[in-house]
């Protein structure tokens, strides 16, 4: 007995996520680990070109930045409207604290739009 399911292609994914961040007001990108995902790197890229605001959370303490101290590439850094990073070494902020901040930044971003 087989079991066929619809799997999305990857073109079709593509093009939805290009929808979905043409039609954003704002972007909420989790950039976590030593690198971030070369995805949400590509999309963040692409509405920086569109000029939607951009925001960023982190919660991996692991530097990958260009600059000493920084946390991620300068190119996710200074595309970004705000950055969140919640995870100083030692992590003591909860899940719950983050997302208050960033609820506090997107009301914040949206109301300048």
């Amino acid at each position: 007995m087989s079991c066929q399911t619809d799997v999305p292609s990857a073109s079709s994914i593509f093009q939805n996520a290009l929808t979905g961040i043409r039609q954003a007001e704002v972007v909420l990108a989790i950039i976590d680990g030593a690198d971030p995902d070369s995805g949400t790197a590509f999309e963040c890229g692409y509405a920086h070109a569109l000029g939607t605001p951009i925001l960023t959370g982190r919660t991996d303490f692991r530097r990958g930045g260009d600059d000493p101290g920084a946390s991620v590439n300068l190119m996710l850094s200074q595309s970004a409207s705000s950055f969140v990073v919640s995870a100083e070494p030692p992590a003591t902020d909860s899940v719950e604290i983050l997302g208050q901040r960033i609820l506090e930044i997107l009301a914040k971003l949206t109301k300048t739009l």
